[in-house]
């Protein structure tokens, strides 16, 4: 009995865990695209460095959110690739909705999959730090 309750306890935990890492992920995004906006404005800057900044802001995200829960007790890896996943499938759902055109499917893959390895490393540095800590 004592063990169904700690399992209880556990997941709803781990989803708090989540959506607070997911939730200051999609923060840090749109500040970072607010202060990169005001960027192109004032400095003039070329379109082509739009993209890979734009990568950048997602990875940069996609850390800060599994950074914030390097306190947590529990599995930093997994929880970093739930949410690099989630934040990249709600940008794609925005995306499309927004442009009411649907990406193509190597596109949507490719951000996912981006997603997955960036939260996937994130964990596993922030988890190695947490480590060294002790």
């Amino acid at each position: 009995m004592k063990q169904g309750k700690s399992r209880v306890r556990t997941l709803h935990g781990n989803a708090h865990y989540f959506g607070l890492g997911l939730g200051l992920a999609v923060a840090s995004s749109l500040g970072l695209i607010v202060l990169f906006a005001l960027a192109i404005q004032f400095f003039s800057l070329d379109a082509g460095v739009i993209t890979p900044v734009n990568q950048f802001i997602k990875i940069l995200s996609i850390l800060l959110g599994v950074v914030a829960l390097r306190k947590a007790a529990i599995s930093l890896t997994k929880l970093g690739a739930q949410i690099g996943f989630a934040y990249m499938a709600l940008g794609i759902l925005a995306y499309c909705a927004a442009s009411l055109r649907l990406l193509p499917a190597l596109a949507i893959l490719g951000d996912l999959a981006l997603g997955l390895g960036a939260g996937t490393l994130s964990g596993l540095l922030v988890s190695s730090f947490k480590k060294a800590e002790t």
